[in-house]
């Protein structure tokens, strides 16, 4: 794993230049800036095609790409809000039980979290000049895929604990020709100095897994990705207002629904099934998504009679 910067160029270049800088949150960083340029591009097209138009801002005449520095920045602050409180409720006894080394801590970042919060900030934002929600809920979701692929790649490289339960299984024939990390991994070197001391290992991350598991970012990253891929070679060919948006609730929903079991997690008891709080807004994504389709398919119908 690369903790920093330095250990990743190191591995890359084979000699080391020490660079302060965390590589979990370059990632983050870089996931802004792709979704950046995701959004914008969107933005731009929407303008074109006449969903959305320019609007007047302090008296200047303005186009709705020329909002994207004032969205990215809010979007990041009440991201990172999100993500801690999210990571509270899923942790809630640990957080009641001793609050201050929880609100101290580096660690404990919940996406969902982030996503729902830089979410809320972003369409009231684009509302308040003028733009339908669910247009903007069309151009971000492509946007959205890639910060979440870019910021599950920092999970991955960094081993900062978004890793599954552990795989006792064997690797499938049928996968014999892939890495076996890609199978089961212990994660030396983690950012978070989890499992046991590795032999003659000096630094400040010395320990790996004692038992492999599931390298569960990178199965998101893969899934996630190819979404993003397909969605975006289609995107153009979709015509009705808010189809984007389902199609990314449907497939957020049933990819981080069923990553949860093989992930580790807490559990809530609800109506006698356990599930995770990722888990519980997977199903709600779905469940919007799904009858958000059904509901423009209808009208469409009742409209073409």
């Amino acid at each position: 794993m690369f903790p920093t910067l330095s250990d990743l160029f190191e591995y890359v270049f084979g000699f080391g230049i020490p660079l302060p800088i965390q590589t979990f949150g370059l990632f983050v960083a870089l996931a802004f800036v792709l979704s950046y340029f995701v959004f914008k591009s969107e933005f731009k097209r929407k303008e074109k095609e006449g969903y959305i138009k320019p609007f007047m801002r302090k008296g200047v005449l303005t186009h709705p790409y020329q909002l994207m520095d004032t969205l990215i920045f809010w979007c990041a602050v009440c991201g990172f809000v999100g993500a801690r409180l999210f990571s509270f409720f899923e942790n809630i006894e640990l957080f009641i039980a001793d609050p201050m080394p929880q609100l101290l801590s580096a660690n404990g970042w919940t996406f969902l979290g982030g996503l729902v919060f830089g979410a809320l900030i972003y369409l009231y934002i684009g509302h308040k000049y003028g733009m339908k929600l669910i247009v903007l809920a069309d151009i971000g979701s492509p946007g959205m895929l890639v910060a979440y692929a870019v910021g599950r790649m920092g999970c991955q490289l960094s081993g900062d604990g978004d890793w599954g339960i552990v795989n006792q299984h064997p690797k499938p024939g049928w996968l014999s020709a892939l890495p076996d990390w890609m199978w089961s991994f212990n994660f030396p070197h983690n950012v978070l100095n989890s499992g046991v001391l590795i032999p003659n290992c000096t630094g400040k991350h010395c320990r790996v897994l004692v038992e492999a598991v599931y390298p569960t970012s990178f199965y998101e990253i893969m899934i996630i990705s190819t979404a993003f891929l397909i969605l975006w070679l289609f995107r153009k060919k979709i015509k009705r207002s808010g189809v984007v948006f389902c199609l990314f609730l449907i497939i957020n929903g049933l990819e981080r629904f069923f990553i949860e079991k093989i992930r580790v997690n807490h559990f809530y008891q609800i109506l006698g099934f356990n599930l995770t709080q990722a888990q519980i807004i997977s199903l709600l994504m779905f469940t919007g998504g799904l009858l958000g389709l059904i509901a423009i398919y209808r009208k469409a119908l009742v409209t073409s009679k």
